[in-house]
């Protein structure tokens, strides 16, 4: 199975997001490889000052739609689980990365601009699906807080859109970030609710999929 994080927009949590499912999912028994299409190559960053004492989680980086198409086949016989952290614009490697994903996530944070670069991702995911019917699309509000105005539109609008909005949703919590730099997801980190927090998006997909 394949997830993806996608987004027509930098700095929603993308690359927060693909990291830490890549840690989940190998924390529950699963041969994981993530892969970084970003041409900021954060994750790339982020595998290189993880520790050896942790769970190997193999991350390499692919820029190129054909050659993510060319390899996709060989990994999948290698991993159980692969996680690709994709590129925020809509481009062939976006669209060779809808192509081929089981599950996508669209990180979107509580702001105009995320909602409206969402909804320009229309374009690409709309052509995506005519190719690929089975690919299941959860949009996750990160760094929402429900006691504000606009993280309450932004859910609003979002659900107009043929995705689901998961209920399962991440705060603006530091320890998100400060996991990063020490080359661990928050499942591995001192903050219980942080980790609790992206437990339940993980396990809010999975049922969502055995349910459909």
């Amino acid at each position: 199975m394949i997830f993806s994080t996608v987004s027509l927009k930098g700095g929603v949590g993308k690359t927060t997001v693909a990291i830490n499912t890549a840690v989940y999912l190998r924390h529950s028994g699963y041969r994981v490889l993530l892969i970084d299409s970003d041409a900021n190559a954060n994750a790339v960053s982020w595998f290189g000052v993880r520790g050896s004492e942790q769970l190997n989680i193999p991350t390499v980086a692919i820029r190129e739609s054909k050659a993510l198409l060319k390899n996709i086949r060989v990994f999948q016989k290698e991993y159980d689980l692969i996680v690709i952290d994709g590129t925020p614009s809509v481009d062939p490697l976006t669209s060779a990365i809808l192509a081929i994903t089981d599950v996508a996530i669209i990180p979107i944070k509580p702001s105009p601009l995320d909602v409206w670069a969402t909804g320009k991702f229309m374009e690409a995911y709309n052509v995506a699906t005519a190719v690929n019917q089975n690919i299941k699309t959860f949009v996750l509000p990160n760094e929402f807080d429900f006691r504000n105005v606009i993280s309450r539109e932004t859910v609003k609008v979002i659900s107009e859109m043929p995705f689901t909005i998961l209920e399962s949703k991440l705060g603006n919590r530091v320890a998100f970030k400060e996991c990063l730099a020490s080359g661990l997801g928050v499942t591995e980190y001192t903050d219980p609710i942080a980790a609790n927090e992206f437990a339940n998006v993980i396990l809010e997909i999975n049922k969502s999929m055995e349910t459909k």
